[in-house]
């Protein structure tokens, strides 16, 4: 959709179940799709698109779908953590750069551009995103928690990240969603634990 009509900038599409026709027993070949979407805001936060954006999004998408096919447009759930992150590091380094290093690689890592709507968060790709920076000897613990409430600026909604986790992946909600790690400068803390 050209950005004169408004931006998206997350967009995700599952299928709904088949319509019924009103006053039939068949089913109706109208399909209809739900799809989640999501803006950003001036600093490049992820935020709930408004109403012209919606409307200027059917608008365009009834040009390119089929006519039996009906859209749903609806905003995706925003689930905002931290990191809390215990490393230990080789002799011979500079312990405050190794930490600097770690925390760039993980804002790097988790850069909104690079998420998708439904994404799980892979806790070995994590770690071993740490444990690769140079000095990092071991990874010794990595903690996401989440992080809510608006009058932080963070997302009103609360998520359980210990339910969540399945074998070391961490799920989204089944309501479609994503998350942000949205204030990277203070949402990860990392420590070096000395011997």
């Amino acid at each position: 959709m050209p950005s004169l009509y408004g931006s998206v900038a997350k967009a995700y599409i599952v299928k709904s179940t088949d319509i019924e026709t009103p006053n039939t027993n068949t089913e109706s070949s109208q399909i209809s799709s739900n799809l989640y979407i999501l803006g950003y805001d001036r600093n490049k936060y992820f935020t709930t698109c408004n109403k012209a954006t919606k409307t200027n999004l059917i608008t365009y998408l009834n040009y390119y779908k089929p006519l039996t096919d009906s859209i749903n447009i609806m905003d995706a759930f925003i689930i905002n953590f931290g990191i809390d992150f215990e490393i230990t590091t080789f002799r011979n380094n500079n312990n405050q750069q190794v930490l600097l290093d770690c925390i760039s690689e993980l804002k790097s890592y988790f850069n909104v551009d690079k998420w998708e709507i439904n994404q799980p968060i892979i806790e070995s790709e994590v770690i071993n995103l740490i444990a690769n920076v140079k000095g990092v000897q071991s990874v010794i613990n990595v903690v996401f928690n989440n992080l809510a409430g608006q009058e932080k600026g963070y997302s009103r909604f609360r998520y359980d990240f210990k339910t969540a986790n399945k074998n070391g992946i961490i799920y989204p909600s089944l309501d479609p969603s994503i998350f942000e790690l949205k204030y990277p400068d203070t949402d990860i803390k990392g420590k070096i634990k000395q011997y």
